[in-house]
């Protein structure tokens, strides 16, 4: 594992055993083929409960977004609080001053978003009932603003009974929202400075006081957002209505396509009528298609965004039942649904994209935020430090789906790319330069049949690294001699200095075996090999502590190179849930 360093995180402390020589077996290698058929991203799904806040007796995430920090921002409509969730599942809340001492009236908080200025921008307002029939009575409508530091600032609407509940960054620079008891589109500019906009009349029923709902930015530059009434309406960000699509059910999510078009879900909601339910795309000119035959019957379909992989994610609701996650192509081919394990009651699921290509998701009445997991976006990141691309995780989870999850590991780890980023890492940690092409080409050329301790033998065996070695952090310096070697290889490989009852040994494999051999034994040094997979458990599996001496005991006894070591952790379940 310490094969580049420079890849992975700092030295850690580390004590000294005595050295024993294992020996690696060979690599095995991977031929692939490009397939066609596609799979979904997922290899998993992970569940956190988001904690209650007194007074009120449960919590009721509901909309999420990534932040500008790393982490996903939500809103808890119950309490009328952002709250953020870390990867990892920890929550933080921040309130704001609406308050209601008795939980009687929800602080409806709706949908989030990050705004041009850096900050999470949310709609809330305060109403009576708070989880049957439609609320009423609306007071203390607000836009809200909160810093990644989690400092709340609000902004009173003109009308505080509006009720806004979307929201949106326009291409102006402003967020956009609607009111949705008001029957307008409203914008505010980061400082607070606010407008409202009329849009044409809506036939929301008697029995029905929303009007307008979500709203987005379109791929065309104007506000898209959807209506009670089973349309969606389209108006500039001066205001001016572009007209309005009649839609087969009333709109429930919505978001800007890949391909230039706008996507929504319909449905009259779990327990009713969901013959009309659909996904729909409406291309900029408005013209409508809608997609039902894949549906499950009985199903809901809610939020909606464009994933990682270039498809469109969509949730499901069933009453009294799991929510259910789906995928659809922009060309309207169905890939498959995911479950979520839950107990049964509908859930009004929100879902948007977060880090390394995943995909969080909310679910109201069951208190919880989820998390599909993206094996082959953490793949990228780790190992080839980049995000991966539509066409990688087309190629991957195709390679995934017909060969198995080891075989993307070997394959990734296995490729050009990462061993050229590998290589690379080496000669700064090692040589402390870049890599000439010369040399990059001869052990990316070697790392095809090599392993990695043999090719990082051949670089510590060459006579740039013997003269370099008297530079390195603690071995003070001198000429360059047999002794300055097996310091600069024991800092570097064990983090340590060799003592003095050790120099006479390692003096001698160097004079009867060779540089290049004393570099591998080191590395097969149990010493070695137990650092190795606590750098594993820090750096693939992100552990804040030590591994335990049973865990590195396991790992021990399997007696795996480096390369087979982290395609092994990377089979796990903590790291796909931690990667």
């Amino acid at each position: 594992m310490k094969w580049l360093r420079s890849l992975w995180t700092g030295r850690i402390d580390r004590h000294t055993p005595k050295l024993s020589v294992p020996t690696a077996p060979p690599r095995p290698r991977l031929a692939l083929e490009a397939l066609e058929d596609r799979c979904l991203l997922s290899n998993g799904i992970s569940v956190f409960s988001v904690p209650v806040t007194p007074p009120t007796t449960f919590a009721g995430p509901l909309g999420i977004t990534a932040g500008p920090d790393g982490n996903l921002w939500f809103t808890d409509q119950v309490s009328g609080s952002a709250g953020k969730i870390t990867p990892a599942g920890v929550v933080t809340e921040y309130p704001t001053s609406i308050k209601d001492a008795s939980g009687d009236a929800p602080l409806i908080s709706h949908n989030i978003v990050t705004g041009p200025d850096g900050n999470l921008w949310f709609t809330n307002y305060k109403s009576t009932f708070q989880h049957t029939g439609f609320p009423r009575l609306v007071s203390q409508s607000e836009v809200v603003k909160v810093t990644p530091a989690g400092v709340v600032t609000e902004f009173k609407l003109p009308d505080a009974t509006s009720g806004p509940l979307g929201i949106a960054v326009g291409t102006d620079g402003k967020l956009w929202f609607t009111e949705s008891r008001a029957n307008k589109i409203g914008s505010i500019t980061t400082d607070g400075t606010i407008q409202e906009f009329a849009v044409p009349p809506i036939d929301n029923g008697q029995s029905n006081p929303f009007t307008v709902l979500d709203i987005i930015t379109g791929p065309d530059g104007n506000l898209w957002y959807t209506e009670i009434g089973s349309k969606v309406g389209r108006i500039t960000t001066k205001g001016a209505s572009l007209g309005e699509v009649s839609l087969s059910a009333p709109a429930r999510g919505i978001t800007a396509g890949p391909d230039g078009n706008v996507w929504i879900t319909e449905t009259n909601g779990p327990g009713f009528d969901t013959t009309a339910n659909a996904i729909g795309r409406i291309t900029p000119a408005g013209t409508l298609t809608e997609f039902k035959s894949f549906l499950t019957p009985g199903v809901a379909p809610d939020g909606i965004t464009t994933g990682p992989d270039g498809d469109l994610w969509f949730t499901e609701e069933i009453n009294l039942g799991p929510t259910l996650i789906g995928s659809i192509r922009p060309d309207g081919g169905f890939n498959a649904e995911l479950t979520v394990p839950a107990d049964g009651g509908t859930s009004y699921p929100s879902i948007t994209n977060g880090p390394r290509g995943t995909l969080w998701f909310t679910e109201f009445f069951r208190g919880n935020i989820g998390v599909v997991h993206n094996y082959v976006g953490t793949l990228f990141q780790n190992v080839l430090g980049r995000p991966a691309s539509q066409g990688d995780q087309n190629y991957w989870n195709n390679v995934r789906g017909q060969s198995g999850q080891a075989a993307v590991a070997n394959g990734i780890q296995g490729s050009d790319e990462a061993h050229t980023h590998l290589v690379n890492g080496g000669y700064q940690t090692y040589l402390g330069r870049t890599a000439e092409a010369g040399g990059l080409q001869f052990f990316v050329n070697l790392l095809r049949t090599a392993t990695e301790e043999q090719a990082l033998a051949r670089l510590f065996a060459s006579p740039e690294y013997y003269t370099h070695a008297p530079t390195v952090p603690g071995v003070g310096g001198g000429t360059p001699s047999d002794t300055t070697y097996i310091q600069g290889l024991f800092q570097q490989l064990l983090g340590r200095a060799a003592r003095a009852d050790e120099l006479p040994y390692w003096q001698a494999q160097v004079g009867t075996q060779g540089r290049a051999a004393v570099a591998l034994l080191v590395q097969g040094s149990d010493e070695y090999r137990r650092d190795s997979i606590q750098d594993a458990y820090r750096t693939l599996l992100h552990r804040t502590g030590p591994a335990s001496q049973a865990e590195v005991n396991y790992w021990m006894s399997l007696n795996l190179d480096h390369q087979r070591l982290k395609v092994a952790f990377e089979q796990t379940e903590e790291f796909l849930s931690n990667g």
